[in-house]
């Protein structure tokens, strides 16, 4: 659960893409509750409407209900913390440290054995899971391990984290780079969310500076992801994929490049 702005542009646009997810399904159980009660009359046409339309929310309910684990796995393999998977304490005491103060309460931690460095905030209003690549973890310092907690954690308050789950989770990373699904999340994420999200990051975290420093280290190390499907691109702290293999329009809310960000974060 969280904590934060209630009537965000995410959360609300989130809402919409849910509702239109809903409202597919209406069309075909029309059409079919018209021809059966052409054929047959017109309550056996309406007891077809009826449970087709039922029918298709029950799917979408259920569809929206794994949206998580679906847009998790899209990341590509993946490992808990804890007893039994990865372990890396400094991340994991960042994480619940800030955590308290934003108003996320006991976000899930996951590892992508990777040596770049990456990670990537979803939630869907009940859970949240921050992924951190095991070169995050290992190779950025205190202050730059915060910085990054500082920038999923603010994408988790502002619904944008919420909505690209979603958008990723709901339809299933292919059919997430659909031009209905595309067009609600460049609208709810809003022009350069990674930006934004930087700001955010400075805003929240003790030192701000070490935003700059977390991102110069994204740049100079890498931030890709073997594994991980583009429709994931949504999700991620920096590019994990190849833009050119991620939708134009997402990849120019969610991809700025690594030298943008730093310079907008150098003005402040």
């Amino acid at each position: 659960m969280t904590t934060g702005p209630e009537d965000s542009q995410a959360r609300r646009t989130g809402g919409q893409l849910l509702a239109a997810a809903r409202a597919v399904g209406s069309v075909p159980a029309v059409l079919l509750g018209l021809v059966v009660g052409l054929l047959a009359g017109w309550i056996a046409g309406l007891v077809v409407l009826v449970v087709v339309a039922v029918g298709w929310l029950l799917f979408v309910e259920v569809r929206r209900r794994g949206s998580l684990d679906r847009a998790l796995a899209s990341l590509g393999p993946s490992a808990p913390a804890g007893p039994g998977g990865r372990s890396h304490p400094r991340w994991e005491n960042v994480v619940d440290g800030l955590s308290k103060g934003t108003g996320v309460d006991s976000p899930e931690l996951r590892y992508v054995a990777v040596d770049t460095v990456n990670a990537a905030a979803l939630a869907d209003g009940t859970r949240t899971v921050l992924v951190a690549t095991d070169g995050l973890a290992d190779q950025l310092s205190q202050v730059e391990l915060e910085a990054v907690a500082a920038n999923l954690l603010g994408r988790v308050r502002d619904g944008s984290a919420e909505l690209a789950t979603l958008a990723v989770g709901l339809p299933g990373p292919s059919l997430g780079t659909s031009g209905p699904v595309v067009r609600l999340l460049v609208s709810g994420l809003g022009d350069q969310r990674d930006v934004r999200s930087d700001l955010e990051a400075a805003r929240l975290t003790r030192y701000p500076p070490g935003v700059v420093r977390a991102l110069q280290v994204v740049g100079e190390r890498g931030s890709a992801v073997d594994g991980a499907d583009p429709g994931s691109a949504p999700l991620w702290l920096a590019p994990a994929v190849d833009p050119e293999r991620v939708h134009a329009a997402v990849a120019a809310t969610v991809m700025q490049p690594i030298a943008l960000r730093t310079a907008v974060l150098d003005e402040l």
